[in-house]
């Protein structure tokens, strides 16, 4: 088994911009991505903060610049999800389905996982025909799409979604989360609905494989029917595959730098792609220092 010196778990903006680092510096790292390399920034409809874009870039468009990067660098990412991490032997272990393969340095930038609301829970067309992220549903045409949330990610995914097809935002409260130029967006959308204060009972399919959401709003009963139900009510922080022995060992591993973390999977709710892209260059830059210190 090839010993590595770095190895990255998730390939969005954090890992590629920690990865891109590490080869200005001579280390080609293991950059492992289970499902599309870019994240959830393949979900966004426009991404305005990020320096260098005056007129904004969409999600997609700005991970195909990413790709491209990585492409010119001469960094391979490998398709596969890290089932456990563990560290055994003053190295860390990380499995995949097929392969095991080992790192001295570990940095994770894994992001966050959908938080699946109860009412969801059970259904088993889960990417068929609900769904926690987009990028899969930006192809489709004159369908009837219905988002569940009230934040930031909601309101983007809705005007995305919208160009093409009719949205309904359903908010379980009376209070907005996004932010005020998201709502301004959404109010000039032909394309987007908006109900607050709905309280939904039951989601299921019918016998057309339409979702139906049984609800109430303002003491009334009523049914919706739509091609594509998608959650977005909320973020959490994804570290399944971090073993009992390494989550035991974790606060000792970060000390001695040898474990790190960057972008969502450390930031709580702060999910910005410039933080995620500095929070991986710093990580890089630490994880190069520590090397050169300790002669790994």
């Amino acid at each position: 088994m090839k010993k590595n010196k770095i190895a990255i778990i998730g390939a969005g903006p954090a890992g590629i911009a920690a990865a891109l680092q590490l080869k200005r510096q001579g280390i080609s790292p293991l950059l492992f991505e289970k499902n599309q390399i870019g994240g959830l920034l393949l979900n966004a409809n426009r991404v305005d903060n990020y320096p260098g874009f005056p007129r904004g870039i969409s999600g997609p468009e700005l991970v195909s610049l990413l790709r491209k990067q990585l492409k010119v660098m001469s960094i391979a990412v490998t398709k596969a999800k890290v089932e456990e991490l563990d560290f055994k032997k003053n190295e860390f272990r990380l499995a995949s389905k097929d392969k095991e393969y080992s790192s001295r340095m570990v940095l994770l930038t894994s992001g966050t996982a959908a938080v699946i609301p109860e009412e969801l829970s059970a259904i088993p067309e889960w990417n068929k025909k609900v769904f926690s992220e987009i990028w899969s549903l930006r192809g489709k045409q004159n369908k009837k799409i219905a988002i569940i949330g009230a934040g930031d990610a909601a309101f983007d995914y809705a005007l995305s979604l919208a160009r093409k097809n009719e949205v309904i935002i359903l908010n379980r409260s009376a209070h907005k989360k996004c932010s005020p130029g998201l709502w301004l967006e959404t109010l000039k959308s032909s394309g987007i609905s908006y109900l607050a204060n709905v309280r939904i009972s039951k989601v299921g399919l019918d016998k057309h494989r339409q979702v139906v959401i049984d609800y109430r709003q303002q003491l009334r009963d009523s049914a919706l029917e739509v091609d594509f139900l998608v959650a977005a009510c909320g973020r959490r922080m994804q570290l399944d595959c971090l073993s009992k022995n390494l989550s035991r060992l974790r606060g000792q591993l970060e000390q001695s730098g040898l474990l790190y973390f960057a972008g969502d999977v450390a930031n709580g709710s702060f999910r910005q792609v410039g933080i995620a892209v500095g929070d991986g260059i710093r990580a890089a830059m630490k994880m190069v220092k520590k090397l050169g210190e300790s002669g790994i």
